[in-house]
């Protein structure tokens, strides 16, 4: 530009340009301040924090909060129901206890909840006849009776409770903590809901359905896969716990299976999230018809925001 000939004229005219298009020193550019502050807010919304809490049996959806990108989740398992044992020969059988997960995941958009119930105790009616015992949902598997269920009647598996991206499937699972499985009459107590989630119990894709009693059996636990029964030894299995991958876990515990006619115990008692009796085991029942031994009870989710 200086290579122009410029003469007096020309360059008061061309100091005057300059100086008139800049803003003076220590005025505000009223034109200017608006746009470098939206610019700088861009991508810089602070994730509030704060937490939900689901009970038993609640399903629903929830936002992710603007600014979180990632969420604290502690889920528990429901317990699966105790069985009845009208033969004397053994005593009856408890449920076996829900599992227990804790674990920092990545979020984004919308999640989907299910929060386990407990499985139905088994009962049964005058002379003996066991009714098939309801599972807790989400996918616990009926408990059954002895063919027509004259002496022993098994426990409904316990659900799992878990959190997905937009709608339940394998494909969107975040974290799942497993049921326990219903206590089997004449054999043994339901074992727990399982830690771990990376096999099969019983080969079940996902809808994560625990296998349905038969004879004398208990229901299987809902879990990633459900529980599967077996007959050595006679007993329902709990359903499998899942983490995604890449997330931080922090507990990853199977449920306590039982073994007498007492119901498996509550795990993740010691957090502070925890309240009584949170996915125990049913207890079983034996005496006089008609009887319905306890139910297995119920999961939590609770789920922290964080950036």
């Amino acid at each position: 530009m200086f290579t122009y000939r410029l003469n007096s004229c020309g360059v008061k005219y061309f100091i005057f340009i300059i100086l008139t298009a800049l803003p003076q020193v220590g005025t505000p550019n009223p034109t200017m301040i608006p746009v470098v502050g939206a610019l700088a807010n861009v991508g810089n919304v602070a994730c509030p924090g704060g937490s939900n809490v689901y009970s038993s049996g609640q399903v629903g959806t929830v936002a992710v909060p603007a600014g979180c990108g990632h969420a604290r989740i502690k889920a528990w398992g429901g317990g699966g129901g105790g069985s009845i044992d009208m033969s004397f020969d053994y005593s009856p059988k408890g449920g076996g206890a829900g599992a227990f997960v804790d674990a920092t995941v990545p979020v984004s958009g919308t999640l989907y909840y299910e929060v386990a119930n407990g499985g139905a105790g088994a009962k049964n009616s005058t002379g003996g006849r066991c009714n098939s015992a309801v599972p807790g949902t989400p996918g616990g598997g009926y408990g059954a009776g002895n063919d027509g269920g004259s002496y022993y009647c098994g426990g409904g598996g316990g659900g799992y409770s878990g959190v997905f991206i937009s709608s339940a499937s394998q494909a969107n699972a975040l974290v799942i903590a497993g049921g326990g499985g219903g206590g089997s009459g004449g054999g043994t107590g339901g074992s727990g809901g399982t830690g771990g989630g990376n096999g099969s119990h019983n080969g079940i894709a996902f809808n994560a359905t625990g296998g349905t009693g038969n004879t004398s059996r208990g229901g299987g636990g809902g879990g990633y896969f459900g529980g599967a029964i077996t007959t050595s030894p006679n007993r329902a299995h709990g359903g499998t716990n899942y983490i995604k991958a890449g997330s931080t876990t922090n507990s990853n515990t199977g449920g306590t299976s039982s073994t007498t006619s007492v119901g498996g115990a509550s795990v993740g008692a010691a957090d502070p999230d925890y309240v009584a009796n949170l996915g125990k085991g049913g207890n079983g029942a034996t005496g006089s018809t008609p009887l319905t031994a306890g139910s297995g009870s119920g999961g939590k989710i609770v789920i922290y925001w964080l950036p």
